[in-house]
């Protein structure tokens, strides 16, 4: 009789728990399809309780940077913080031998043949990427084994035998502002002062923009960039003439104005800049090219990207004006031709 007893309570409690079960499910049921009806509100909610989107993700970001007392992120600050977490690794690695560091090489991977320099990823050779900016200082040594070498993106570099079989090149500076350095070049008047430009100016997808005209003082081991620059993002030559005049085949101003910028010149050692481009050009006004003679006259091409190419030169590079001075050359090439761009060489008054 108990046994039969207990049976039957636990059949109870059972069809209890069924009954429960099954109305749970009909109560989910109903809810689904009322969220149905109601154009999938109710899953989007739920959805919207489990996961953070990205204006959640980068509201958190800037409650982690900001300055409390300010209610902002100081990027000033930041730039700060950075340069003085660079000079902390520099001290301590200089406080312990190099020997005691553990290393892992991670590159490069190379495709052409020659020295390894220890570099063994590849089968025993070396690579770098693209280059733009060359210049050997023979003022400084006229032996010409002194070479001064700006990578597209990646700084300056410097070289002491460059004649030798197996050049070695040491870093001046890859933590500039801005390491996208297009052209490089000397002052003939003082060799300790020299010039470089930032920008790639074609028009390949990964170019890299820069940030202006740097100067040194000191024979190219520290340099500082130039205030009134900073709007040359791309730039195709940069060069001296004779007296120390500088002068930059620009492309363009900053985005999103980006105004053509031509021909700049600098009459004092790039405090301020004047365009003189020379007007009535047949083509666009940015300068892909200039050179200075040993004679002191100074060619430029204008025109890039499928424009009809124009040259002029000028004797007289240190007063010209965009309006005066200018001489069209005639005979250079087919007139009405168009091109991408143009570039040239001299040798005293030959072009």
């Amino acid at each position: 009789m108990r046994n039969t007893y207990l049976l039957t309570a636990c059949t109870l409690l059972c069809m209890q728990g069924f009954i429960s079960c099954r109305q749970h499910h009909e109560d989910r049921r109903v809810a689904l399809v009322q969220a149905l009806d109601n154009n999938g509100e109710e899953k989007e909610d739920e959805e919207d309780n489990r996961y953070d989107g990205p204006a959640q993700r980068d509201s958190l970001d800037f409650e982690k940077i900001k300055d409390p007392s300010l209610g902002y992120v100081p990027a000033g600050r930041i730039l700060k913080a950075i340069d003085f977490t660079e000079n902390l690794k520099h001290a301590a690695n200089a406080a312990r031998p190099a020997s005691t560091l553990l290393w892992v090489e991670r590159g490069p991977n190379y495709d052409s043949v020659g020295p390894s320099n220890g570099n063994t990823r590849g089968g025993g050779g070396y690579t770098s990427g693209r280059m733009a900016a060359v210049m050997v200082d023979t003022l400084d040594d006229p032996t010409g084994n002194t070479a001064f070498c700006g990578g597209i993106d990646g700084g300056l570099w410097k070289c002491t035998n460059f004649l030798s079989a197996i050049p070695g090149w040491q870093v001046v500076n890859d933590y500039f502002a801005n390491l996208a350095i297009s052209s490089i070049c000397q002052d003939p008047t003082n060799a300790a002062i020299m010039y470089f430009s930032t920008g790639e100016a074609t028009s390949n997808a990964d170019a890299v923009y820069g940030g202006g005209i740097y100067k040194s003082t000191d024979h190219g081991n520290t340099w500082t960039q130039l205030p009134s620059t900073v709007n040359f993002i791309r730039s195709f030559k940069i060069l001296c003439d004779a007296s120390g005049n500088v002068y930059l085949a620009a492309r363009t101003t900053t985005t999103p104005a980006a105004q053509p910028y031509g021909l700049q010149r600098s009459n004092d050692k790039g405090v301020t800049w004047t365009n003189i481009t020379p007007t009535g050009l047949t083509s666009n006004s940015i300068c892909t090219d200039i050179e200075i003679s040993s004679t002191g006259r100074l060619h430029a091409s204008f025109g890039y990207l499928g424009s009809i190419v124009n040259h002029r030169y000028t004797t007289n590079p240190s007063t010209v004006t965009s309006g005066s001075g200018w001489i069209a050359s005639t005979g250079l090439r087919p007139s009405g031709v168009a091109a991408i761009r143009f570039e040239m060489a001299c040798l005293a008054d030959t072009l």
